[in-house]
């Protein structure tokens, strides 16, 4: 979710008022705290005083608003295939484990050797907590060892992901 609502109570019965002291983040209402980005936020609670109260000291409470988090796991090396007669798939295992839908913008593939692996992703959201099957295809197109990187761009804290990828082509 984007919006929290928040709450506060005190022995004095007193209202007591929020902001955001740093970070991306805004109050609405009051009491509505928005989120706007991903990363370190400081929120202040502060309770002003009255003729039988003092003021409360000011409460700060700091956390990380995480978004989406992007992890890769599967087998990086695709081992020996033939050059124009063979190809290996391998599957990764794409994961959100954020805390917000992760957008992936694109997917590029750098290397000498790029031409040589592709990605096959069917859908370029990946929802809170989802773990998604991605098939992954070295088709060698050199002889000797095969290599590149997949850069992975999306909405969350920690983009660009790269996978290094490599395989042994036989002839060629």
């Amino acid at each position: 979710t984007n919006r929290i609502g928040l709450a506060a109570t005190a022995s004095s019965a007193l209202s007591a008022s929020f902001s955001v002291f740093s970070g991306p983040a805004s109050i609405a209402d009051g009491t509505n705290l928005s989120f706007s980005g991903y990363g370190p936020v400081e929120l202040h609670v502060d309770q002003a005083g009255d003729d039988n109260f003092l003021a409360a000291p000011t409460v700060t409470n700091r956390f990380n608003a995480l978004g989406p988090i992007l992890s890769v796991s599967g087998s990086a090396d695709f081992g020996p295939a033939l050059v124009g007669r063979q190809t290996i798939t391998n599957v990764f295992v794409f994961t959100n484990a954020g805390s917000a839908p992760l957008r992936i913008a694109s997917v590029v593939t750098n290397g000498a050797q790029a031409s040589s692996f592709s990605l096959r992703l069917t859908s370029s959201v990946l929802s809170v907590s989802s773990v998604v099957q991605v098939p992954v295809v070295f088709d060698p197109q050199w002889g000797e060892t095969n290599t590149a990187s997949f850069v992975i761009t999306f909405d969350g804290t920690n983009s660009p992901y790269t996978v290094d990828v490599t395989g042994f082509g036989y002839g060629g």
